[in-house]
């Protein structure tokens, strides 16, 4: 089967293969991840994010505050048993 031509349903992938760039961070991830969180969080405070989406918004922030290697994998091991 040619990669243009695909059967119901199918999804076509095209892995990375390079992996990671290995380019100095220009920000600590540290000194950014407050600011983006105080964003969210006045962002959450107006009513700027659906409702359906504050849980996601809060947890997302909660696991980038357990730092750069737990956040990757979404902060914790029963990540995926919450998805649906």
């Amino acid at each position: 089967m040619s990669p243009s031509k695909t059967q119901p349903g199918e999804t076509i992938v095209d892995p990375i293969r390079s992996g990671p760039a290995k380019v100095p961070a220009l920000s600590d991830y540290y000194e950014v991840v407050p600011m983006y969180r105080e964003d969210a969080e006045e962002a959450l405070a107006k009513e700027r994010v659906p409702r359906r989406y504050e849980f996601e918004v809060r947890r997302y922030y909660e696991a980038l505050d357990k730092g750069p290697s737990k956040a990757s994998d979404g902060g914790s091991d029963d990540a995926a048993s919450t998805d649906q």
